[in-house]
C-alpha cells in the first residue's frame, strides 16, 4: 500500500526470535512432562524386591508413615535409592527411647537391628495414596524430576514387633540447605490388614 512503513528489518527478526524462544519452551514443557510420566510409570512398574530386602510389610508400613507425616500437602518426592536412619546418628536418641519406655523393648531392638545397615528402596514399591513418589535418576531424568518435585523423600528400615502387628519406622524428606522435616512413626496393623499411625517420637522441622 502506498504510504505504508517500511518493515524494520530488527523487529522482524525479534519477533522471530521470541517466537522461536516460545516454540521451544512449549516443547521443553512438553518433554518435562513425557518425562516426569515416563519416570512415573517405571516406579509403577518396578520389579518385585528381592529376596532379602524389604518386604510387602515394610513396603506397606513405609507408605502408610509417608502418607501420615506428609500427605496433608499432597507433596511430590524424589525417593532416596537406600535407607537411612538419621537418628540412630544423634547421640543418646536411641537411649532415650529406652529409658522412656514407650516403646516396647522388642520392637525398638528390631529397629536398631535392622537399620545396621542401608538397604535398597525401590520406589515402585511405595503405594502411598496423598504423596507422589518418583524414583531416583541420574543425569538429565534426574535434574527434571528434582526440579519438579518438592523434595527427596528417605525412609529408615521399620523394625516389628513379634507379632508383626506393631512398627516403628523414621521418614524424612528434604527440600535444600536447611530445609526439611523428619519423625519417628510407631504404626499398628488394623484387623483389615492396613497399617494406621499411632505415635510420634522426634518430630523435626526446619
Amino acid at each position: 500500500m502506498d504510504g505504508a512503513p517500511a518493515p524494520d528489518p530488527e523487529a522482524c527478526a525479534a519477533g522471530r526470535r521470541r517466537r522461536e524462544m516460545e516454540k521451544t519452551m512449549r516443547l521443553a514443557g512438553v518433554a518435562g512432562l513425557l518425562l516426569l510420566s515416563q519416570l512415573a510409570a517405571c516406579a509403577r512398574e518396578a520389579p518385585k524386591p528381592p529376596p532379602g530386602g524389604p518386604g510387602s510389610d515394610e513396603y506397606a508400613v513405609w507408605s502408610a508413615a509417608v502418607d501420615a507425616q506428609f500427605g496433608d500437602d499432597h507433596p511430590r518426592f524424589v525417593v532416596a535409592e537406600t535407607t537411612v536412619a538419621p537418628e540412630m546418628e544423634i547421640e543418646g536418641g536411641v537411649e532415650r527411647l529406652r529409658a522412656g519406655g514407650w516403646v516396647p523393648p522388642e520392637l525398638l531392638e528390631d529397629y536398631v537391628a535392622r537399620n545396621g545397615h542401608p538397604v535398597r528402596v525401590h520406589a515402585g514399591w511405595l503405594h502411598a495414596r496423598l504423596v507422589r513418589v518418583l524414583p531416583a535418576f541420574g543425569g538429565l531424568a534426574g535434574w527434571i524430576a528434582s526440579m519438579a518435585s518438592d523434595g527427596e523423600l528417605t525412609v529408615s528400615r521399620a523394625g516389628f514387633d513379634r507379632g508383626g502387628t506393631r512398627a516403628l519406622v523414621t521418614v524424612s524428606y528434604t527440600c535444600g540447605g536447611m530445609c526439611g522435616r523428619q519423625a519417628m512413626l510407631m504404626l499398628e496393623r488394623g484387623r483389615d490388614g492396613r497399617w494406621r499411625h499411632t505415635r510420634t517420637f522426634m518430630e523435626y522441622v526446619s
